[in-house]
């Protein structure tokens, strides 16, 4: 079974192997003791920006990538933000974002709410 933790900055230094460049806030996904991916957010330009590294086998787990964005949400529900992600780490990606209720702005750009309103 796949487990989501917050990525604590030991965990994060292991999968990046070293410090990431931009300080950020996020989990990771685990099995079996090992990292399959990480997922975050970083500040940018009053805005937040959403990033995932995802290894081929928890691409194909679409509920456990489901469930790391709604934690991601909820992490910046009260920052009253726009939340921006890009379409490209998950085939299908685009329809994924969609579904949980970000709007297509440009090219494989997309954002979560102008302020957060409407997030449930």
């Amino acid at each position: 079974m796949i487990e989501i933790r917050p990525a604590t900055q030991a965990l994060m230094a292991s999968f990046y192997k070293g410090i990431p460049p931009k300080s950020q806030r996020g989990i990771v996904a685990m099995k079996d003791g090992e990292i399959i991916g990480v997922a975050g957010m970083y500040f940018d330009h009053n805005r937040y920006v959403l990033y995932s590294e995802l290894t081929p086998e928890l691409k194909q787990d679409k509920r456990t990538i489901v469930r790391g964005i709604r934690i991601l949400l909820e992490m910046v529900r009260d920052k009253r933000l726009p939340v921006l992600a890009k379409a490209e780490a998950v085939e299908g990606a685009d329809r994924l974002l969609r579904h949980m209720k970000f709007r297509h702005l440009t090219a494989d750009i997309y954002q979560f709410g102008e302020y957060m309103d409407g997030y449930q």
